[in-house]
């Protein structure tokens, strides 16, 4: 008989073996943020200095733009144990990514307007 490989849930934690846990695929953020060109004080003293890097520094700081967005997402797989996969599936996959945000913020706005108008 063979072994299966110990595996974790990502939900609760639980160790199980593979075979007995769910495989399910997220979209993951990998690398989210943005980039700039920076100078400190340390760069003023080196240009006074006549350091050629530290005066290239401000001026490319002040002359041109760096600021750059970026971003990156890819699919990953998470095991999860019987015991989350229902509030999982119907949490993430099942209901849309939104669509709790949705109503919950659809019950809010009816309840200030009965508030406001009653």
């Amino acid at each position: 008989m063979s072994k299966y490989a110990i595996r974790t849930c990502k939900i609760c934690g639980l160790k199980k073996p593979a075979n007995e846990l769910y495989l399910r695929t997220i979209n993951s953020d990998l690398l989210k943020g943005k980039s700039s060109r920076d100078i400190n004080m340390w760069t003023f003293l080196g240009d006074q200095l006549g350091d050629k890097k530290s005066s290239k520094a401000i001026s490319e700081w002040l002359f041109q733009s760096s600021n750059r967005k970026y971003s990156a997402s890819r699919t990953k797989q998470i095991n999860i144990c019987e015991n989350c996969v229902v509030s999982f599936d119907n949490s993430n996959n099942l209901s849309g990514k939104n669509s709790s945000n949705f109503f919950t913020w659809a019950i809010v706005i009816l309840i200030i307007l009965l508030i406001l108008g009653g």
